[in-house]
């Protein structure tokens, strides 16, 4: 690589060099009242591994494997051969487990990947980048912001046309996710000519390696790499970088040597037959995943980036549909009116609605209402019908009444402080442990999980926890942090809490009084569909059963022919569908 092309790659990359670079950048519509289940990364992609100290005697099969070519060049010095081993090492032997986990996963999306990066004549081998990036779950987030199998940031998936806002979040369509990383990665070699350091701009963006180019006069990254201790601190690479390149290699030396290394091998038949489908703005997703005799869960596993039951309302979407259920997809589509709205709410306006009294209710914002809605005027009538798209934790029920009683602003009040608990600013609060309080009822109060709290004050067990004890509790709000000890002993109480295992679950409201509740059949208009029926417990709630399913309590309440007065009672039967 001569002078000149350095000098006019670094010139492109000051331009755009904040593409790649996986700084924090947080996700301003993530949690809000979304059908999305997102999961974090495993720890072996985000935390530090420990050195590998002492000399490692290998086996003669992992001398193969690590003796195997890769069809992605790099010069094999000392300093490239010990770093690849390392890795090599550890995923093969330490984590061996979770490597095992990975194949798994790769099943469902490998064949993709290396279909696609064929076609556009990139090296094979580059398909397995998913592994390190996020243990090829599409679901993947992580504390930095990257999404999805490709780990994209919001600001590089825009640019490589992934849309990511309110309604959709497209770096979680692991298919057109693949297009983009074969797009950035094809764009990264053009810049550097070296797979290597091209890789390696992936991971830490093009302006750190550029510099790092122009700094020591490598031509791939190992050379960078070798060198990096003697560079400022600016130009400096990160430990995570400096371990991905060769864990990158390692990967792909253990995929393509499983059977060597006694690994179970990927089934490249094991992929879902999926078809692409075309839906029109705004179209009922649920209503449509039941019109094809699909759960919701089961269609989401192929249309993660949706992040409501319903798609865009400004332009035509993709979905993926098993080819089994595509013809029934498309009948749906010719005529979705006649099936009854399930991604959406139908609210009918009543006096002393407006648009932001629906939006506050529903959690929905404005803009989306009326983009929704097709309607660009301020004003509504009486009697008006307005689409809502729902979101699978939403828990505000619709304005019955434009004057509220005093209890009733109350309640609404209190419902507001459980459903903005996820979305506040994430603050921190010292906690005295009181007699009777547990790890469960503390994480419960605070609507947190166990797990979070465990971590938090650096205790391995639950029953870690003593009287007296001082505690941090991460997002507690500050002006919440002197809740009565009575409330706390009140939920170490509920007998359900030592059942829940640690799942997060709102406090139960007081029962609202009113009508008496029915033992509800499931309603004829749902007849046939996937569900169950759950048995009223002492304390429970539509609000605490509608969490405990993670479904809407409008819809429990729909789907059980109850009113919002009702008051639950043990031994009631409250039917739940399996979506």
């Amino acid at each position: 690589m001569n002078h000149v092309k350095i000098l006019i790659i670094i010139s492109v990359v000051f331009i755009i060099s904040a593409c790649g670079q996986k700084n924090y950048e947080p996700d301003p519509f993530l949690n809000q009242k979304e059908v999305s289940v997102r999961d974090e990364l495993d720890p072996e992609l985000t935390e530090p591994w420990p050195d590998l100290k002492g000399a490692v005697v290998l086996t003669e099969k992992e001398k193969q494997a690590l003796e195997s070519k890769l069809d992605i060049e790099y010069e094999l010095t000392e300093h490239a051969h010990r770093r690849i081993q390392s890795q090599f090492i550890y995923l093969a032997r330490k984590r061996r487990s979770t490597v095992e986990k990975w194949l798994k996963r790769a099943e469902t999306y490998l064949p993709y990947t290396m279909k696609i990066f064929q076609e556009r004549g990139l090296p094979r081998d580059l398909a397995f980048l998913p592994f390190i990036e996020s243990g090829f779950n599409p679901k993947a987030y992580s504390r930095a912001g990257a999404a999805g199998l490709w780990q994209f940031m919001p600001y590089t998936g825009r640019k490589f046309g992934l849309r990511s806002d309110w309604w959709i979040d497209e770096r979680y369509d692991a298919y057109k996710a693949t297009h983009a990383a074969a797009d950035y990665l094809s764009m990264l070699h053009s810049m550097f000519d070296d797979w290597t350091l091209a890789l390696a701009s992936y991971n830490c963006g093009e302006g750190k390696i550029s510099k790092g180019v122009q700094a020591t006069g490598s031509k791939d990254f190992f050379g960078i790499s070798h060198k990096n201790h003697t560079l400022n601190k600016k130009a400096r690479l990160r430990t995570e970088t400096l371990d991905y390149v060769p864990r990158f290699i390692a990967m792909v030396k253990i995929a393509n040597n499983l059977k060597l290394l006694g690994f179970k091998s990927i089934n490249m038949n094991n992929a879902p037959e999926l078809e692409k489908v075309r839906v029109k703005p705004g179209t009922d997703l649920k209503a449509l995943a039941r019109s094809c005799g699909m759960s919701w869960n089961s269609f989401y596993a192929h249309n993660q980036a949706f992040r409501r039951y319903a798609s865009p309302p400004d332009t035509h979407s993709q979905i993926y549909i098993p080819s089994v259920k595509v013809a029934a997809a498309k009948e749906f589509l010719k005529k979705p009116a006649a099936t009854p709205y399930a991604g959406y709410h139908v609210h009918i306006v009543k006096k002393g609605d407006s648009w932001s009294r629906i939006g506050h209710n529903y959690g929905v914002p404005v803009s989306v209402l009326k983009k929704v809605n097709r309607q660009k005027s301020n004003l509504l009538k009486l009697g008006q019908k307005v689409m809502v798209p729902k979101g699978r934790s939403s828990s505000k029920l619709a304005s019955t009444s434009s004057r509220k009683t005093k209890s009733a602003r109350t309640a609404d009040a209190k419902s507001k402080d459980l459903t903005n608990a996820k979305t506040r600013t994430v603050n921190k609060s010292n906690y005295k442990v009181k007699r009777g309080d547990t790890l469960y009822s503390l994480a419960r109060q605070n609507d947190i999980s166990v797990k979070t709290l465990l971590k938090a004050n650096g205790l391995k067990s639950p029953k870690a926890l003593k009287a007296g004890q001082n505690i941090v509790i991460p997002g507690a709000n500050p002006a919440e942090k002197s809740k009565s000890s009575t409330q706390i002993k009140i939920a170490a109480l509920d007998k359900n809490d030592s059942r829940a295992g640690g799942r997060k679950a709102a406090v139960p409201k007081p029962s609202l009084a009113g009508a008496t509740p029915r033992k509800a059949l499931t309603p004829a208009k749902f007849a046939g569909e996937p569900s169950e029926v759950y048995l009223v417990k002492r304390g429970d709630t539509v609000w605490s059963i509608a969490r405990k399913f993670s479904v809407s309590p409008i819809d429990l309440l729909e789907w059980n022919n109850l009113t919002r007065k009702c008051v639950l009672k043990p031994g009631d039967k409250i039917t739940v569908l399996n979506d």
